[in-house]
């Protein structure tokens, strides 16, 4: 019997993990907005933040469902994710512009962009 109740749980944990992962956002990628250069184009990877033709090293964690990109040590950014091809980024910083809407473009939109700027 607990053998049974063990393997139950089991594929209910199995099963769950799966459902949740299924639903994953992917953060990498590029991101357009409407704002002035250098931060209508911004590009994760895992390990890096670019902005416009600017990079810095980025180191990234999650709250819940807001992503946290710290790339300075007393500077990040939260992400939160608005559909599958949008999220809004927020600076902690009042100086910085907030709650600015990114979509996401291919890395050739990308380097499109960044030439004509």
């Amino acid at each position: 019997m607990k053998k049974k109740i063990f393997i139950h749980i089991f594929i209910l944990a199995f099963l769950g993990i799966i459902q949740s992962s299924s639903y994953a956002f992917d953060l990498y990628g590029c991101w357009k907005s409407e704002q002035k250069p250098p931060l209508n184009i911004l590009k994760f990877d895992k390990d890096t933040y670019y902005y416009g033709k600017h990079s810095l090293p980025a180191k990234f964690s999650t709250d819940g469902n807001k992503y946290i990109v710290i790339f300075n040590v007393d500077s990040e950014m939260h992400i939160i994710p608005e559909g599958d091809n949008s999220i809004k980024v927020t600076f902690p910083t009042q100086v910085l512009p907030q709650n600015i809407i990114y979509t996401r473009v291919t890395e050739e939109e990308r380097a499109n962009l960044i030439k004509i700027r």
